[in-house]
């Protein structure tokens, strides 16, 4: 997710259950994988996974029968880098 999260920030997470928003940041766990990634509903029930940093890592559309696989652990509040 860069440049928006560096390696070693910490994350500020809401855990309270809500209806996804578009555009934020999320962490999420997928096929026992956990991600970090901005989450986009779909008009179809589909879902729309995205990274900020796109060199490398392309979007990926969760189809609506998946989309129930996808277990949300919470909403990027905000984002903190390391204390040097």
């Amino acid at each position: 997710m860069l440049p928006r999260i560096q390696d070693g920030d910490s994350l500020t997470i809401d855990v309270h259950p809500a209806p996804i928003r578009d555009g934020s940041i999320y962490v999420f766990i997928l096929d026992d994988e956990w991600y970090v990634k901005r989450l986009y509903k779909q008009v179809d029930g589909s879902l729309l996974v995205r990274s900020d940093n796109g060199d490398g890592y392309k979007d990926i559309l969760i189809p609506q029968e998946r989309a129930a696989a996808i277990q949300i652990v919470g909403r990027v509040l905000a984002i903190s880098g390391p204390a040097y």
